[in-house]
């Protein structure tokens, strides 16, 4: 049998109240770093921080990849694959350089 050390029973009503909170602590989460990728990104724009050479992301950008990270980490869960299989040809069609996307696939696995 299953013992929490929280005290609280498998899909008691406790439960499913820690994995809703956990859910909208997520939400909250995602929505507050997309609010700031895009801060910085307009600030970049607006100052004229970007270089040539790197990569620029749009504005409207942002949000696609939001809910892309989301779709692949859904599939990852799901299908037990690593997300970079999704995210990796999404970064390149997104306009990302090879050595970007090796830095951003190694900060994945950590």
């Amino acid at each position: 049998k299953f013992h929490s050390i929280l005290g609280i029973s498998f899909c008691g009503v406790l439960y499913w109240i820690a994995y809703i909170l956990s859910l909208i602590g997520c939400y909250f989460f995602y929505a507050k770093n997309k609010q700031i990728v895009q801060d910085r990104v307009e600030k970049k724009k607006i100052f004229g921080l970007q270089d040539e050479e790197e990569f620029q992301l749009k504005p409207s950008e942002v949000g696609k990849m939001a809910n892309l990270s989301l779709v692949a980490g859904i599939l990852a869960g799901l299908l037990g694959i690593g997300g970079g299989m999704v995210m990796g040809p999404t970064l390149i069609s997104f306009g990302i350089g090879a050595q970007q996307l090796g830095a951003t696939a190694g900060f994945f696995v950590v």
